[in-house]
């Protein structure tokens, strides 16, 4: 009874999908900084110095924008404040082959404090979640959720908000105390089931999910990314198993399969891997885990980050 009378009061469903906030999921909104005077110039211009913000406190400043319970769930997992994340983003912009994602997140996080605009988080953060990444700005934009994308079955990140690169070189796994393991799972028995949405093919097409996977928050979907191909090449001196099992390294022949194949995976729940280099870890602890790895033939204008 309440929902009818609620859009007859003309309320919006994305207003309602806001108000029921899943299970392992935190909100906040964003703030105006005390460390304005520190934002010197327009770090959020592209034709700024070289430098962009030209000061560790600038960055501070950045990271100041975000909610004080999410600034708390990071300093409790990762242990960096404000001054340190920015801190590392000052001293790491100077590595970064492309660094146009910082004046991008910098004005997206400048306009949501402007307005006080809403975001989510995961309530657990992973504590490796730093080394995942390249940058500790793409490693905090990753963990930001879009409030209003809780009726999907897997909530989106912000779509003008860069996504962080990852570290190719780091395994990802995820187990089943994760979050992101609990998205997968659900999300991985519907999408590979049903029917495309634009024709009667039992999958959707290979754009479909590329789109799909880039708008995850969190690393899964960009892992999702990382192994997609359209075609799957066993290097001359790789490993390369063509069944799925336990403690080798998988490599699917089709997306379809790879598809197919994390459903079985997951279906089992044990903790599923993906080795983006297609090297397993040194320790590997290889008898409980399912890895997965895309080989070394990556679509043509398609690079993985």
């Amino acid at each position: 009874m309440k929902l009818p009378l609620l859009l007859l009061l003309g309320l919006p469903l994305a207003a309602l999908a806001e108000e029921k906030v899943p299970p392992g999921i935190e909100c906040g909104h964003m703030q105006e900084t005390s460390l304005k005077i520190f934002v010197r110039g327009n770090p959020d211009l592209h034709d700024h110095l070289a430098t962009l913000c030209g000061s560790p406190l600038c960055y501070e400043a950045l990271f100041s924008y975000l909610p004080d319970q999410l600034l708390e769930r990071i300093w409790t997992a990762l242990r960096a404040n404000a001054f340190l994340l920015g801190q590392m983003l000052y001293y790491g912009e100077f590595y970064f082959r492309d660094t146009s994602f910082i004046p991008d997140a910098y004005k997206w996080f400048r306009s949501k404090a402007d307005v006080g605009a809403k975001v989510c988080w995961p309530e657990k953060i992973d504590p490796d979640w730093f080394r995942y990444h390249k940058s500790s700005l793409g490693a905090i934009s990753n963990l930001l959720i879009d409030p209003g994308s809780f009726a999907n079955v897997i909530p989106r990140r912000f779509h003008d908000l860069p996504h962080g690169s990852l570290r190719i070189n780091e395994t990802l796994c995820f187990n089943r105390t994760d979050i992101q393991y609990g998205w997968l799972h659900k999300q991985a028995r519907w999408i590979v089931t049903e029917k495309s949405i634009t024709s009667d093919e039992k999958h959707w097409s290979y754009e479909q999910f590329l789109y799909d996977f880039s708008r995850w928050p969190g690393t899964v979907g960009l892992a999702l990314l990382g192994m997609m191909r359209k075609e799957y090449t066993c290097g001359p001196k790789m490993q390369c198993e063509p069944d799925l099992m336990q403690g080798q390294p998988y490599l699917p022949d089709s997306h379809f399969t790879f598809l197919e194949q994390l459903k079985v995976a997951l279906a089992s729940e044990r903790t599923i891997c993906f080795a983006l280099n297609n090297v397993l870890k040194e320790d590997r602890e290889l008898h409980g885990v399912y890895y997965f790895i895309p080989g070394i033939t990556a679509d043509e204008g398609r690079e993985f980050e």
